[in-house]
């Protein structure tokens, strides 16, 4: 899906920028925006409603220093992995760490008490309480926060339609 209309400013830099089907997204009104703002002089920005994040990205793109924040902690954290941060990234021994399930450790069984036979399968449950047990245990922010939208991509691409707005497991599941 492309993100921004043929000939826009930002079309190649938002083609990385993972899409969304958020009503209201400002992706579409990016170039009208920045236009409106360029003038300004300005090192510093606040998305307080951030949404998609598409206006905090460019200004990120901009090289202005960005603050992200949205309602939602899924998208605030996106917004942290994605916008806020610079240059922090998973290296192999956190991947590591993230995708091991560690003996010493009681892991939470929230996805596979709360969600069974909904969204996934118990296996996929059981992975998903492995995998939010260890991100809580990284101690930088930045990277919980990438491990978080890492987690969140990996939930979507296995959601018939990426969306959760409703059971319905048995349509991956069928033949």
């Amino acid at each position: 899906m492309q993100l921004v209309a043929q000939g826009s400013l930002f079309q190649n830099k938002f083609q990385k920028f993972p899409s969304t089907r958020y009503q209201g997204s400002k992706v579409k009104l990016i170039d009208r925006i920045w236009n409106n703002v360029k003038h300004i002089n300005f090192n510093t920005a606040l998305d307080a409603f951030g949404g998609t994040g598409a206006v905090a990205y460019c200004f990120k793109q901009k090289g202005k220093k960005v603050f992200y924040n949205d309602l939602l902690k899924f998208n605030y954290l996106i917004g942290k992995a994605l916008i806020e941060n610079k240059n922090v990234h998973l290296e192999k021994k956190d991947i590591d760490f993230l995708l091991t399930k560690h003996p010493d450790i009681n892991y939470p069984t929230f996805s596979q008490d709360t969600f069974k036979d909904i969204f996934f399968t118990d296996e996929e449950n059981k992975w998903l309480d492995i995998l939010a047990g260890n991100i809580n245990l990284i101690d930088n922010e930045y990277k919980r926060a990438l491990a978080h939208f890492a987690m969140f991509q990996s939930c979507i691409i296995k959601r018939p339609f990426n969306l959760f707005h409703r059971k319905n497991l048995y349509i991956r599941l069928a033949d």
